[in-house]
């Protein structure tokens, strides 16, 4: 019996283990990418893909947040050379005046600098910056695409003047718009133009912009060097013997899209020739306050109003001021008189007159005895012939029902003080 047990229980084991085998072996083997999202580093420094890109190619690259040293510009206590780029990230309505004319004396000798001006904190059009203001520059926020305004053309049909005109004069007319290069995109927000380098005339480079930023000038001081139509996304103009490139956004140096198109070989372009190189981030952002007060204006009013509404209703009111208290030893009187406060505040007017009726009782008691055995009626008569207190004085006093009134409790308490003293 034991044996067939055995038995069952070894063919059942290798049964399963038959099947675990079989289905082993039916598995498949796949392997998968799984996107973790940027590092850490990367999620801190919105250029890191740049700043690997320059150093690969054996250019120093050195990160600073902020703009604080900009009129000495000297960093880490390293100075600014005139043979070296600046990298500003996110400038818009953060420098002032005398940053800018600093950085203005330092292109006249040689400097270049590269600029994106928008900056999330702020709405750009409606604050004054000082370096668009002296480029002649204004940054719109206008979204446009032109593959949308392309087909509303073909749409609308053709001239037929335009049609009869000759063909130099169409392929001018082609070459002078500024239409989207044939690249792949990056994304749907952005949108693909030529970009014309003066070192590569002959090039047909293009990168990716954001469609939503731009600027506008009725006169541009510079050099366009990628546009559509009024909208300017790439300017370059000379300062002295430097330059200053300026872009709308931050999009085209930004990690994500910094492999779009031509961004990496454009921006490699502008940079190549410098000893080193700084990106300065702007770090300066608004304060919690400033952001509660620019998206909720009027709940923070509300908030202060009733805040001083409830501050008025919680906070005492102060009335005129006490004289100060003699601290001097205090007589036997001023006990008895704090004593009879305390059980007036705490059990009321009738138990001091009942105090009161004991004690004149007791009294009573002992000097004439077997009063207490009378009625009441004969008993107030009898009061009333030993006092001369009138005959309903006397019931008031000894027989009234406790509590009373302020008023009447200053009576009672005369009339068996009188009757105390009396009797």
């Amino acid at each position: 019996m034991i044996d067939r047990r055995r038995l069952l229980l070894g063919l059942l084991l290798a049964g399963v283990v038959l099947v675990l085998a079989v289905w082993y072996r039916s598995l498949e083997r796949e392997t998968t990418q799984v996107d973790l999202g940027p590092t850490q580093e990367a999620r801190q420094n919105p250029v890191l893909a740049l700043q690997r890109l320059l150093e690969e190619r054996q250019i120093p690259v050195t990160l600073v947040r902020g703009f604080g040293n900009l009129e000495r510009l000297e960093f880490n206590n390293t100075p600014v050379s005139n043979r070296d780029s600046l990298v500003l990230l996110n400038t818009g309505h953060s420098l002032r005046e005398s940053q800018v004319d600093a950085l203005w004396r330092w292109m006249e000798n040689g400097g270049r600098l590269l600029v994106t001006a928008d900056n999330p904190y702020f709405d750009m059009e409606r604050l004054d910056d000082p370096l668009l203001n002296r480029l002649g520059l204004t940054l719109t926020g206008e979204y446009w695409d032109a593959d949308d305004e392309e087909n509303e053309e073909e749409d609308s049909g053709a001239d037929p003047a335009e049609a009869e005109a000759p063909e130099d004069d169409v392929a001018a007319e082609v070459d002078s718009q500024t239409a989207p290069a044939p690249k792949e995109e990056c994304g749907w927000e952005y949108v693909t133009l030529p970009v014309r380098l003066p070192a590569h005339p002959e090039a047909e480079l293009a990168m990716e912009f954001n469609s939503g930023m731009s600027f506008l000038a009725e006169k541009p001081t510079g050099q366009v060097l990628a546009a559509y139509g009024e909208q300017i996304l790439l300017l370059q103009q000379d300062v002295g013997t430097g330059e200053i490139h300026l872009l709308p956004t931050l999009q085209p140096l930004a990690n994500d899209t910094i492999h779009c198109v031509d961004n990496a070989f454009v921006l490699w372009q502008l940079l190549k020739d410098s000893e080193h190189v700084w990106l300065v981030l702007n770090a300066d952002s608004p304060s919690f306050w400033q952001y509660l007060w620019r998206f909720s204006a009027l709940g923070c009013l509300l908030l202060l109003t009733a805040l001083a509404v409830w501050l008025w209703h919680r906070v005492p009111r102060f009335g005129p001021v006490l004289q100060q208290k003699n601290q001097e030893r205090r007589q036997f009187i001023d006990h008895i008189h704090a004593s009879a406060q305390f059980i007036l505040r705490h059990q009321g007017s009738g138990a001091l007159i009942e105090s009161l009726r004991e004690d004149l009782w007791q009294r009573l008691r002992l000097r004439h005895p077997g009063l207490e055995r009378l009625g009441q009626a004969e008993q107030v008569e009898r009061i009333h012939h030993f006092s001369g207190m009138p005959v309903p004085d006397v019931q008031q006093a000894l027989f009234r029902p406790l509590p009373v009134p302020p008023p009447d409790f200053v009576e009672m308490v005369q009339r068996l003080q009188h009757l105390r003293n009396t009797l």
